[in-house]
């Protein structure tokens, strides 16, 4: 069966061998002595257009780069990561659980900026593709599905503090249903005060009310260190939001999104390699 571009890409990376592109279209490389250097660089000559696209798609205009290297790829299926699978799994035999939620409270100050803290979730979720990702599962196989749909923040006005935790524990329990909807939710939650409820459609700031906003997630998009990372993103949006700077954001460009790791795992983590891993593992 003959191989794709990306395929071939992957397997020289994976024996040592370095692609990239100088001087616009020239393809240059570096290898080692592996015994299947030698095939693997006539396949590379076989496909050299397509692996030149792949370089282009990546950057690739340097020999100094990551080993190994996750290359971006378009138009395969989006398959799922070996944990994403495991996850989708368990959901699918337990018929829907909160066994892997990660939910978080935050207790809001009185003059936090619920438009800046909207802006911020909206567009950490705009940014990572996982967080936008449903699991489309078919005949031919499991796959990933982006979606572009925006990313709404809810709001829940309590007439008690007893129904806001309530309402809270509800929503930290409530399985996600991953096949059609996105794996993180938001609420603001805020408890009616003096018998006048206000929705703060129309507010900036919170009013004299406590607000505490829920973020949860499932597993299948974030871990430990995506929450950090994630609280970081979220610091930098909200306060160039709040600054009035909101298209100034300092973050760097994602080279790679989930999707493409999933990827790029599966077609590397193969044979020897696979192998090599396992045996450490036990």
């Amino acid at each position: 069966m003959m191989q794709t571009a990306y395929q071939v890409l992957v397997y020289a990376n994976k024996i040592g061998i370095s692609l990239w592109l100088e001087e616009g279209d020239k393809l240059k490389y570096k290898a080692t002595n592996h015994p299947e250097t030698a095939n693997t660089l006539k396949e590379i000559v076989a496909l050299k257009p397509e692996i030149i696209d792949l370089l282009k798609l990546n950057h690739l205009h340097s020999e100094n780069h990551p080993q190994p290297f996750i290359y971006r790829e378009q138009g395969s299926p989006a398959v799922l990561s070996f944990a994403q699978e495991r996850l989708w799994f368990i959901e699918q035999y337990e018929g829907g659980t909160n066994a892997y939620h990660v939910p978080r409270v935050y207790q809001l100050r009185r003059d936090a900026n619920i438009k800046g803290i909207e802006f911020a979730l909206q567009t950490i979720v705009s940014r990572h593709e996982v967080l936008r990702t449903t699991i489309n599962d078919q005949d031919t196989g499991v796959t990933q599905c982006v979606h572009q749909d925006d990313f709404n923040v809810s709001r829940h006005v309590a007439a008690s503090e007893h129904e806001r935790r309530e309402a809270m524990r509800q929503n930290i329990n409530r399985p996600f249903d991953l096949s059609s909807e996105y794996p993180i939710r938001a609420t603001l939650y805020r408890v009616e005060h003096d018998g006048c409820a206000s929705d703060g459609s129309d507010a900036d700031q919170t009013d004299e009310a406590q607000t505490l906003l829920l973020i949860n997630m499932h597993h299948i998009a974030t871990d430990g260190w995506s929450m950090d990372c994630f609280m970081r993103e979220f610091q930098l949006c909200y306060s160039a939001y709040v600054n009035h700077h909101p298209s100034t954001i300092d973050l760097p460009e994602l080279s790679v999104q989930y999707r493409d790791y999933a990827l790029w795992q599966r077609e590397y983590f193969q044979d020897d390699v696979l192998k090599t891993q396992a045996d450490f593992c036990r």
